[in-house]
């Protein structure tokens, strides 16, 4: 295994940043880690550095394009680089951007963590950072297990001699068990959210260490629920193994994501934004679009009144500013995803009375979830912000252009992470201070409502009110209750999935939900569909439906509400590739030269 000798760059940078401090300093020119590292501040500006671990709208690398979870099956995205994960298109690569840049991480944090037990100071005085360096450790090795599955485990600083560089795979179990413990020793060692300054917001705080290890909890118990060892191989000629596998722990874990999700859920710090009687029904827009610089807003709300992130990568307008999300083309949904939105009578489509159909580009707005118009649109060449944020598309500005406009060849676009002014067109800003949600309140609804679910095999209205009719309620919705879900022949599992595909659109949970499901490789077989044209008033009009524009031709595709009508074909079946050995990435090719001891996983 190769590792980036980081710390080198990592000192550099973290000097640059505070060249003051080096008053404290008696010879600046022999400045070492030792001599350095004796001071609170110094401990600060180097836990600082840990977070750009996180994705940022800044970062056009891996962790950037992975949180978007491009061509999953709720997207129309074209076949290409960034989306060939999702159809099945994987290589094994020599080298790989995880891989590389987790184990540089790791080496930051386990050289903090080293250097935390030289320090010659009061150990009060850094345990704020020494929890954020257990926290990175254990988000370190969770990222590179849900990519690639077991992998070795790195909990100090190695050197060239180091046996971890020729040390076989640990299993998943193996790993989990320590993400749990590092997140254990973060807990502990973390401040409340309340006592974080208003100038330090956006560290990481005991409530999101609980959080992130409800997240991990309930990854891991479903995985092994539903996945089994069927991704693990048997360590030896391929894969992992099994080493420490226990299936008792999924009733374990399952008990922990819901005592954890509860304890964030009745934390009074945290609370949904919702300002829809002020915004139109629109809180589920402004709230990844806050920031008052680039996209103000009706109210003048700012970033202050969003206590719903609880973790997340902060950006500022004038010193760091999110360089461009706007994604309004590529994150384009699907058929699949515009039909999975309920009606406003908290009913699928198919079976609600309130469905309005497809005829008009607006029609299929009318009586949905709030969050249909709050993310989405029909694709429109000419527009202005009243049609975006009221939702009304009328049929002489929606454009049917094929994939070469802005890859919103579904005939949808998606308008979340997206900045629009305010004026009388359709401007995207390019640059702002938008926050990037990393972890936010309505992850702790859905883990504790699913949590409670796999454990018990029912829920009480109680569960129900105190977790996703949070979530529902604020989507315009009527709450779920056992008597609802009964007396409408709907399966509240099913309810649970589909809440965690409409609310976290895009937020970087499609695949590994999709995985620890065990339902990847069927979901992402499916054809990708985009807007419905035959009885359309785009069907017979060549300027605002541009057949020749598209690679195939519309097919029959049986909607929900059992009609069959022509759709868009984004991808055909043909072009999904997705299989089981896809739920993990290969290894690189690199390190299993300068390793032979690690194994390839199991299909590659």
């Amino acid at each position: 295994m190769k590792f980036n000798n980081i710390f080198p760059l990592f000192f550099i940078l973290l000097l640059s940043s505070c060249t003051g401090y080096f008053l404290d300093l008696d010879d600046p020119a022999n400045v070492t880690e030792d001599s350095y590292f004796t001071k609170p501040h110094q401990f600060r500006e180097a836990a600082n550095e840990l977070y750009n671990a996180l994705p940022s709208f800044r970062d056009k690398s891996r962790k950037y394009r992975d949180f978007f979870n491009y061509g999953n099956d709720l997207m129309t995205t074209p076949n290409s680089g960034d989306a060939n994960y999702a159809y099945g298109i994987i290589t094994i690569p020599i080298s790989d951007d995880i891989w590389n840049g987790r184990y540089a991480s790791l080496r930051s944090v386990n050289k903090l963590l080293e250097l935390a037990e030289k320090y010659p100071g009061d150990p009060e005085d850094i345990t704020q950072n020494v929890g954020e360096a257990y926290f990175f450790r254990a988000y370190n090795h969770f990222a590179l297990m849900q990519h690639l599955g077991g992998v070795p485990i790195v909990t100090r600083v190695l050197e060239t001699d180091s046996e971890e560089l020729t040390a076989p795979r640990n299993s998943r179990y193996e790993v989990t068990a320590q993400i749990l413990a590092d997140l254990e020793m973060a807990i502990e060692r973390l401040p409340l959210e309340g006592n974080i300054p208003n100038s330090y917001k956006g560290l990481i705080s005991k409530q999101a260490a609980k959080a992130y290890k409800a997240r991990v909890l309930l990854h891991e118990a479903t995985w092994m629920k539903y996945v089994g060892t069927k991704t693990d191989g048997d360590g030896s000629a391929t894969g992992a193994g099994t080493a420490g596998r226990d299936e008792a722990n999924i009733n374990i874990y399952l008990t922990e994501a819901v005592q954890l999700a509860k304890e964030v859920i009745d934390d009074p710090t945290y609370e949904l934004f919702n300002y829809n009687d002020q915004v139109s029904n629109m809180s589920h827009f402004f709230l990844f679009n806050l920031d008052p610089i680039s996209n103000p807003n009706p109210i003048g709300l700012d970033k202050t009144s969003n206590k719903e992130f609880i973790i997340s990568r902060k950006h500022d307008m004038n010193l760091f500013h999110d360089g461009n999300p706007s994604q309004y083309g590529r994150l384009a949904p699907s058929r699949k995803m515009m039909d999975m939105i309920l009606c406003s009578d908290g009913l699928p489509i198919e079976k609600s009375s309130l469905f309005q159909g497809y005829t008009n580009a607006g029609d299929e707005y009318i009586n949905r979830d709030y969050r249909m118009k709050g993310y989405f649109s029909s694709y429109f060449l000419y527009g202005n912000y009243t049609d975006l944020t009221s939702g009304v598309m009328n049929n002489s500005n929606v454009r049917l252009l094929g994939f070469n406009d802005a890859d919103a060849g579904g005939g949808y676009q998606c308008h979340k992470f997206t900045k629009f002014g305010q004026g009388e067109t359709q401007d995207v800003v390019v640059n702002g201070g938008t926050d990037m949600p990393f972890l936010r309140l309505a992850e702790m609804y859905l883990t504790y409502i699913e949590a409670v679910y796999e454990l018990r095999g029912s829920v009480t209205d109680e569960d129900l009110n105190i977790s996703i009719n949070k979530t529902r309620e604020r989507a315009g919705l009527p709450a779920l209750t056992n008597s609802f879900i009964a007396a409408n022949g709907l399966n509240i599992g099913e309810e649970i999935r589909r809440e965690w595909a409409i609310e976290f659109y895009a937020e970087g949970h499609r695949f590994n939900n999709l995985k620890r499901w065990g339902i990847a490789e069927q979901a992402l077989g499916e054809p990708i569909l985009g807007m419905v044209v035959e009885g359309t008033a785009f069907e017979n009009d060549p300027e605002r439906y541009q057949k020749d524009a598209y690679p195939n031709d519309p097919v029959d595709y049986t909607l929900p509400n059992g009609q069959t009508l022509k759709t868009i074909v984004c991808a055909k079946e043909s072009d999904r590739y997705f299989k089981l050995a896809h739920y993990l990435n290969p290894i690189p090719s690199g390190q299993i030269l300068l390793n032979t001891n690690l194994k390839q996983n199991p299909g590659y």
